[in-house]
């Protein structure tokens, strides 16, 4: 007896969002993209909630966002959650954490202490 093979091929039907939010310095330029690649052709739809970093922005084509700013203002972390939809409704959403550091030591802590130094990763570490 010939059994007849069954071939099943399963498109994919999701969407995925593809990036990331590099570490930004005060008063540098920044940029970070992500892009929606899915089954379904271009364009998507983008939303934001959350809060983004004072200073920067973002604008988007038909399958990328893009945040940037021309003069990172102000240093801390800030999270956000991108949510990118198909025109089949399919969405996908990423949490995403804007890490900004500050490029100049404070200076309070430098007039107190009088020197600092810089470690790798571009912290300013006061010492006595």
């Amino acid at each position: 007896m010939i059994v007849p093979r069954v071939v099943v091929s399963e498109m994919f039907q999701g969407i995925a969002l593809y990036g990331n939010a590099p570490t930004g310095l005060t008063t540098q330029t920044y940029l970070a993209s992500f892009k929606a690649v899915s089954s379904t052709p271009p364009p998507y739809t983008f939303t934001v909630t959350g809060t983004l970093p004072p200073s920067v922005t973002y604008t988007t084509t038909s399958d990328t966002i893009t945040f940037t700013s021309n003069n990172l203002t102000t240093a801390g972390v800030y999270t956000v959650t991108i949510t990118a939809r198909n025109s089949d409704r399919i969405r996908v959403s990423r949490t995403v954490v804007f890490v900004i550091i500050a490029s100049e030591p404070d200076t309070a802590l430098i007039d107190e202490y009088g020197d600092f130094l810089v470690d790798e990763a571009g912290n300013y570490l006061v010492y006595a």
